[in-house]
Order: structure tokens, then C-alpha cells, then sequence
């Protein structure tokens, strides 16, 4: 039996689907999705320097990789990557950026 590791989840509701629909078409819609999952795709693989508390009061640099999955459908965007705690910060740096990104784009998240 594979032991599963403890996720970590971003989810999105994108606002104005309906009406982005009517006005963007299917075709629209998707090409904003894709750009949303694009941005997503260059963040992942990013280098993570973070410090870590070691137990004895001192913090120690720890070293990683942000490794983000993503998936979009109807109107959510859903980002999830494993949890560990170094990397937590930066999943949370992603989504925030995700957020910006969309408003950028006209797609209130």
C-alpha cells in the first residue's frame, strides 16, 4: 500500500463566468484558463529558500523545489502541492500572485 502524502489546496471560484461566457465565447474562456495555468506552470519548479526552526531556538536555510499541480473546470481553478512546511510560504506567495494575475486579466478570483 503507498502511503499518500498530506496536500496542500489553493481553490478558486472565478466570478463573471457566465457572463464572460456570453461575451468571450467557450474559445475566450478557455484561452483565460490557459493563461491562468500557464502562469501557474512558470512558477512551479522554482527554487525555495526558506528557514526552518531546527528545535533548539535556531533556524537552519532548507532548500526545495515548488512543485504545483493545477486543474480548472465550470468555473473553479484548483491548485494543490504536497505539503511540508518550507514550502507552505511560497504555495501561499503563488496564490496570492495567482490572485493579482487574474485581476490583470479581467478574472476576478
Amino acid at each position: 500500500m503507498k502511503i499518500r502524502s498530506i496536500k496542500i489546496i489553493g481553490l478558486f471560484d472565478i466570478l463573471g463566468t457566465k457572463k464572460r461566457m456570453t461575451t468571450l465565447g467557450i474559445d475566450g474562456v478557455l484561452t483565460t484558463y490557459e493563461k491562468l495555468a500557464s502562469f501557474v506552470d512558470k512558477q512551479t519548479g522554482s527554487m525555495v529558500i526558506r528557514s526552518v526552526p531546527v528545535g533548539d531556538g535556531t533556524f537552519h536555510p532548507a532548500v526545495g523545489w515548488l512543485e504545483v499541480e493545477k486543474g480548472y473546470f465550470s468555473d473553479t481553478f484548483l491548485l494543490w502541492a504536497d505539503y511540508e512546511v518550507f514550502r507552505l510560504p511560497a504555495f501561499m506567495q503563488m496564490c496570492i500572485d495567482l490572485f493579482c494575475y487574474g485581476l490583470e486579466l479581467g478574472i476576478p478570483l
